[in-house]
C-alpha cells in the first residue's frame, strides 16, 4: 500500500535498487499497474511483502536512472536561515547547501516542485527562517502564518 498526496493506491514492483535522495529514502523500480519506472518514497510505503513471483529484470532507460529526470526541480526558493538551525540544514543537504552572510545568516537555495511540501519544511523552521525569492512564495508563507495567529486568537 503506498499512501501519497491524492490517497491511497496498492502498487506491485519490480523492485531495483535503493536511493537516498531529497532527504529521503527512495525504492525506484518498475511498477506493474502503470507499466513503467517509478520511484516509491520507502515512509509512505505500508503492509509490505514479498511475493514468491519472480520477474526479469527490465533494462532501464538511461534517462531514467537519474532519479531527478522524473521530478525536476522547476522553482528555486532563496531563503535566509538563523545560524542555529545549520545542524538541520547539513542532516537533510550537506556541508555546502548555505553560504554564509556577513551577518552570520545562512543563504540557501533550493530547488522544489512541490509547492506544499517546500511551505511545510519552510514553516517546520518557524522564524527561524525567513523567504527570500520568490516573493510569492514569501506572500505564502505570510498568509499561513496569518492564518495561524488567528486561530490562536480565537481560543
Amino acid at each position: 500500500d503506498y499512501y501519497y498526496p491524492k490517497g491511497q493506491t496498492h502498487r506491485r514492483i519490480e523492485p531495483y535498487f535503493i536511493a537516498f535522495k531529497w532527504s529521503a529514502w527512495y525504492v525506484f523500480g518498475f511498477c506493474t499497474e502503470r507499466q513503467d519506472f517509478r520511484i516509491f518514497k520507502l515512509n509512505r510505503l505500508w503492509e509490505l511483502s514479498v511475493t514468491s513471483n519472480a520477474f526479469t529484470p527490465r533494462e532501464i532507460p538511461p534517462d531514467r536512472l537519474e532519479l531527478g529526470s522524473s521530478l525536476a526541480d522547476t522553482n528555486e526558493a532563496k531563503i535566509l536561515f538563523d545560524p542555529s538551525v545549520r545542524y538541520r540544514l547539513i542532516e537533510d543537504y550537506g556541508f555546502k547547501s548555505f553560504t554564509e552572510t556577513e551577518d552570520g545568516k545562512l543563504l540557501f537555495s533550493v530547488g522544489y516542485t512541490n509547492k506544499d511540501y517546500i511551505l511545510s519544511w519552510i514553516l517546520a523552521f518557524g522564524d527561524k527562517a525567513r523567504v527570500v525569492s520568490p516573493p510569492e512564495l514569501a506572500d505564502e508563507v505570510k498568509r499561513i502564518a496569518e492564518n495561524i495567529v488567528k486561530i490562536y486568537e480565537r481560543t
